[in-house]
């Protein structure tokens, strides 16, 4: 019974990997500003979250990112976050991190980002990493220096820039 309830729990178990952590399909192009992760927001699932997938380049597992969002209607016009206050722009900032957002080396991920302010009329949304760090060899803490950053900045990057 106690072999029997082993080998259930770590077909479970493998189930939630599995579902969390895709290792199937070509890697996409590097983004723009050369980020060792690259996104795609694949739903626009309600006004407070969006489904994505997530592909590592690196060489290191990664859990921790530093994101900018812009929200686009469905004619691709860029929309405003934050309308009506003085962090008005034309993205948002989001930090994720912790074990739920782990994605190994060289493979997509799909995960949820929920509690976000998704402007009205949003049809689809793209992501760019600022900021990744990587997990640490014990698996739970980070890395004291993240693998990839960029230089905070009050426009939506372009291009390249030197990691630290």
């Amino acid at each position: 019974m106690k072999a029997l309830r082993s080998t259930v729990l770590a077909i479970a178990f493998g189930a939630l990997l599995a579902a969390a952590c895709k290792t199937g399909g070509a890697a996409p192009p590097k983004p723009v500003t050369d980020a060792p992760v690259a996104f795609e927001v694949t739903k626009v699932a309600s006004a407070e979250s969006l489904e994505v997938k997530a592909y590592n380049f690196s060489d290191v597992t990664v859990a921790g990112y530093d994101l900018v969002i812009r929200y686009q209607d469905a004619g691709g016009a860029v929309l405003k976050t934050d309308v009506g206050t003085p962090f008005e722009k034309d993205f948002a900032r989001w930090s994720i991190s912790g074990l739920s957002y782990k994605c190994p080396t060289h493979q997509w991920c799909s995960f949820k980002l929920d509690h976000l302010k998704v402007p009205a009329g949003a049809a689809k949304a793209e992501i760019l990493a600022t900021r990744v760090r990587a997990l640490a060899k014990d698996g739970i803490m980070f890395e004291e220096k993240p693998v990839f950053e960029l230089p905070f900045d009050t426009k939506w990057p372009t291009g390249p820039a030197a990691s630290k």
